[in-house]
């Protein structure tokens, strides 16, 4: 297991962290990522607090656990994490994600544009303005919000969905 308190106060300090030297270890790191940042690991990154950050996260064969809020920095700079399994944080915003298993959000997913090759589940908040892709089940108490940001949502594997398929189902629910 590898441990890292981070007390890092500009991007040139930071620059970039690889574990791949130590293959079989999870990484924590016990407090915020709140500057630029680029991580490439193979195993678990477990964060004890936010990532509120622009930039890149990539766990080849893990999950990525964030016990506070996933955000990008802005709509410019957003952050994108990829995962070999389960991506968890309390709330996501502004970010491009790519899971092998599920994402999940208790208190919701906003602006962002996520992947799950299983599924999405938000307990609590919505799926709002952004665009929701899940091969299995997406679950979520709210899609959408009263501003009327576009919302995309899809399940199922995108080459079984066909546009033809889409238009008929957008129809069913018009109606």
């Amino acid at each position: 297991l590898s441990v890292f308190n981070l007390l890092v106060y500009s991007p040139e300090e930071l620059g970039s962290i690889t574990m791949m030297e130590k293959p079989n270890e999870d990484t924590v790191v016990n407090n915020n990522i709140t500057d630029p940042i680029s991580l490439d690991i193979q195993h678990s990154l477990y964060v004890k607090g936010n990532v509120i950050t622009q930039g890149e996260i990539h766990s080849t064969e893990g999950d990525i656990i964030i016990s506070g809020v996933l955000k990008g920095k802005d709509e410019d700079n957003k952050i994108f994490l990829e995962c070999g399994n389960k991506l968890s944080a309390r709330r996501i915003e502004l970010a491009e994600i790519r899971a092998g298993g599920t994402i999940e959000a208790n208190e919701g997913i906003y602006k962002s544009n996520v992947y799950a090759q299983n599924g999405v589940r938000v307990d609590e908040g919505s799926l709002c303005s952004g665009s929701f892709y899940a091969e299995n089940w997406i679950r979520a108490k709210e899609l959408g919000n009263e501003k009327g940001e576009e919302t995309i949502v899809q399940v199922g594997s995108p080459e079984n969905i066909t546009s033809p398929e889409i238009e008929q189902l957008n129809n069913q629910i018009i109606e």
